[in-house]
């Protein structure tokens, strides 16, 4: 059973998309690019380097994407953007996850989530509760994955608003 819980939360993180004024592709890399060209060191311009952060490594492209999250991560400090920086962490740990490099994701993730609790940034914190889960998943730690699964998914339900919809997806792709 706890094996399905992956596949589950994945599938739901999957079909979970963070809404962006562009398209797809590389005209939303293009658009990003060139409101980034005019974005002042602000709260917006470390938004966008995560929206850019976002679409290279949704596109396997985990330099690029690790070179946008690392121009964001100073300025979220410097600007004392508590929701930016602890985006910036999560994204790290993603990083990690890719790496496999498990015990290090929580580094990253645990001191997000603390950030993340004085936000009202759902998609975030669905994010930093899922990749917490599978760092203890892969490491055999079966109560704080479920833990944590369990919390990523009650967060993936509220960012979806639809909890019909996720609710038939999982028992689908479960069975």
């Amino acid at each position: 059973m706890l094996s399905v819980i992956p596949a589950l939360l994945f599938f739901v993180q999957a079909t979970a998309q963070r809404p962006v004024a562009a398209s797809s592709g590389d005209k939303k890399i293009d658009s990003l690019l060139q409101v980034l060209k005019k974005a002042r060191e602000d709260t917006n311009k470390v938004n966008i380097l995560d929206e850019l952060y976002l679409v290279h490594f949704k596109n396997k492209n985990f330099g690029e994407a690790q070179k946008y999250n690392n121009e964001a991560w100073p300025l979220a400090k410097k600007l004392g953007y508590t929701k930016g920086e602890a985006r910036c962490m999560v994204n790290k740990a993603y990083e990690y996850h890719i790496e496999k490099k498990w015990e290090e994701i929580l580094k990253y993730s645990l001191p997000a989530a603390e950030m993340l609790k004085s936000t009202n940034d759902t998609y975030t914190k669905a994010r930093c509760a899922t990749i917490t889960a599978y760092s203890y998943f892969y490491r055999n730690i079966c109560p704080e994955a479920i833990k944590y699964f369990s919390e990523a998914l009650v967060y993936w339900k509220e960012f979806k608003k639809d909890t019909e919809n996720i609710i038939t997806n999982l028992i689908f792709a479960g069975g």
